[in-house]
């Protein structure tokens, strides 16, 4: 997964209160020369969030997306994008794989999620959203995932996409509009959720072998 894009993406949804990711917005005049300064301006700004490591300084942010940019970031670093998700304290990893969530789905649908390196982790992650209090998205993944086996759930990168290549239009199309009921909040803001459960476990937050 690659944090910082996908990072950007939710920010720039949840700073301008734009549409979901999937849908085109009509075609507007060119950017104006301050428009193009403000781009420039938050993605530099993305970049020192996303490079920020002393978790006394993360949680000391007072705006919840910039927290999250910079928490994510530094989990994404330490677990190695979450392929060594154990490294990571149980809450840890909850905050983590709710924020990989939201980056994917926002960024290409439930399948963005299954067919990216954190569908490895499409159990857990439906534990990690009924943690934080999101039951209704928690539900919503587990029917994406109820077409796919689940004794043994596929881990292995490939094998997923070919599962979801291998799907029939009718299932597919089901799948589909589940993405539909996410972008509605049906939990409220998924963000808000995962981030005030991190700032209400700021204790169990810490480096491997801190």
């Amino acid at each position: 997964m690659k944090c910082l894009a996908a990072l950007l993406s939710v920010l720039l949804l949840l700073t301008s209160c734009a549409v979901p990711a999937q849908i085109t917005p009509e075609p507007t005049s060119s950017p104006t020369e301050s428009e193009k300064v403000s781009v420039m301006d938050l993605n530099e700004k993305v970049k020192q969030l996303s490079a920020m490591r002393d978790l006394d300084e993360i949680f000391a942010l007072e705006d919840d997306t910039d927290f999250a940019i910079a928490l994510d970031s530094t989990l994404c670093d330490w677990s190695n994008y979450g392929e060594a998700l154990d490294v990571l304290s149980p809450e840890a990893q909850t905050f983590f794989l709710c924020a990989a969530l939201d980056a994917e789905v926002n960024n290409g649908g439930f399948d963005a999620f299954f067919y990216n390196s954190t569908g490895k982790w499409g159990p857990e992650t439906v534990g990690a959203l009924e943690t934080v209090g999101a039951p209704k998205t928690a539900e919503l993944l587990r029917q994406f995932l109820a077409p796919f086996p689940q004794a043994p759930y596929p881990r292995d990168q490939e094998e997923r996409n070919e599962l979801l290549l291998a799907l029939p239009d009718s299932i597919t199309d089901n799948l589909n509009a589940l993405d539909d009921v996410f972008f509605a909040n049906p939990d409220g803001l998924l963000q808000d959720l995962y981030v005030s459960y991190a700032r209400e476990h700021r204790d169990y937050f810490s480096a491997p072998g801190g």
